[in-house]
């Protein structure tokens, strides 16, 4: 006799269970993902808006981000989870510095942040973006400072990271 209904009053979920069939619907994939960071320093200038130069890959099993446009094409659609960190220089409490998420060529995520009157600040965001497969999306950066500022590169300084989390 085959069971077809199971409430949950009648198994023990902290078991282990050996299935002779095929599991279905059972863990997610959350694929495509990448992850990208600077490689190096890089600086910004006063007044202007640029674009990450996420050049250096830790991973992207797919091959969807490209470290010559610093852009993530996903080539699937879905819902997609971004998360972005960048840590720059700072000077004064004036400083503003502004970061965006980029779909295409339209603003989908921002924060704004005055600079602490420290010696570096790092911003950071995270949003679940609708995406179609040729959707693209990349990291810019506005600042205000009065001068030039520096931007930090490394593996875990700054970076930018994404996957899939549902069709």
């Amino acid at each position: 006799m085959a069971i077809d209904k199971i409430q949950s009053e009648s198994i023990n979920l902290a078991d282990n269970f050996a299935f002779t069939g095929t599991v279905t619907g059972a863990g997610e994939n959350n694929t495509p993902l990448f992850r990208a960071y600077a490689g190096s320093n890089w600086n910004s200038a006063n007044g202007a808006t640029s674009t990450i130069p996420f050049n250096s890959e830790s991973f992207d099993p797919q091959n969807k981000f490209n470290t010559s446009t610093y852009k993530f094409t996903p080539g699937e659609a879905g819902k997609y989870f971004f998360y972005a960190n960048i840590k720059m220089s700072s000077s004064g409490d004036q400083d503003l510095f502004e970061m965006y998420v980029k779909k295409n060529n339209d603003t989908v995520a921002s924060i704004t942040q005055r600079g602490s009157g420290t010696a570096s600040l790092s911003l950071e965001i995270s949003n679940i973006i609708d995406s179609d497969d040729n959707d693209e999306f990349y990291i810019q950066m506005y600042q205000s400072s009065g001068g030039s500022i520096t931007n930090y590169g490394g593996h875990n300084i700054s970076y930018f990271t994404g996957f899939k989390i549902s069709s």
